[in-house]
């Protein structure tokens, strides 16, 4: 927020950036803002949608294309989806590792991941800080819905339930079938960018049990969205780890 609002100031002073803004196809403005959205999951980005469409409706004596008025969008929209959410009381934790385990990933395998990852900026880091944090993000509703969908694909491919040319493209993991990626992102963008960077790191090295997981084929078995899911819970971790340590300097002046 504080990024839009310190754009807000300087677009008064800066006729290009201004003259640009005048552009119906000028989206940069949303692109920021929603990444706010982005930490309360796609529930939070569809409402940031309708409040951007009735801006004028809600507030009807600000300008709709500005900065602030996207940020306004998107902290109404993401405290609605926070209060929506506030109504799931169940704790997923169980019930994604049993999924996990289903296709034969165990905890420890994805607090390894994050382990060799975080190591290298703290060296003196408990080992079970990332066990915390890895089952925070299991403890999410939403990491459910993505990995119980990603699991309820794979073992349909490996059992032909899909048309052939569908079980093909699965089936084979084509590098551009990325539907596999778009489910799992759902899992980092609950905890920001960085978590998201995160995930394309790991979907590119593939390491532990996500290597593991791409390179096994043996007696049709299709892997394609768990390795994916697996990536996601980790990168969001990360993610969640970073946020939970924040240095100084990033904190908001008082």
């Amino acid at each position: 927020m504080s990024t839009l609002m310190e754009l807000q100031k300087k677009v008064k002073h800066d006729s290009e950036l201004l003259a640009s803004m005048k552009d119906p196809a000028y989206n940069v403005h949303r692109t920021i803002a929603m990444s706010i959205c982005g930490l309360y999951g796609s529930g939070a980005i569809s409402l940031f949608g309708f409040m951007d469409c009735k801006f004028r409706f809600f507030f009807p004596n600000k300008r709709p294309k500005s900065f602030i008025s996207k940020g306004i969008c998107a902290i109404v929209a993401s405290t609605a989806s926070s209060i929506i959410s506030e109504n799931v009381k169940e704790d997923y934790t169980t019930r994604n590792l049993a999924l996990f385990e289903s296709r034969g990933v165990a905890l420890e395998d994805m607090v390894d991941i994050l382990d060799q990852l975080q190591r290298p900026y703290n060296p003196n880091m408990e080992r079970s800080l990332c066990e915390e944090h890895v089952l925070a993000v299991l403890r999410k509703q939403q990491t459910f819905h993505a990995l119980q969908l990603a699991i309820k694909i794979d073992t349909a491919v490996e059992a032909g339930e899909f048309n052939p040319q569908y079980n093909h493209i699965v089936g084979q993991d084509e590098g551009l079938f990325g539907v596999d990626e778009s489910i799992a992102t759902a899992v980092p963008l609950m905890y920001g960018t960085i978590a998201l960077t995160n995930f394309g790191y790991l979907d590119k090295e593939k390491i532990g049990i996500i290597k593991d997981l791409d390179s096994d084929h043996s007696e049709g078995k299709c892997n394609t969205f768990i390795d994916d899911m697996v990536c996601g819970v980790v990168a969001a971790a990360c993610g969640r780890l970073a946020h939970n340590n924040i240095p100084t300097y990033s904190k908001p002046l008082k």
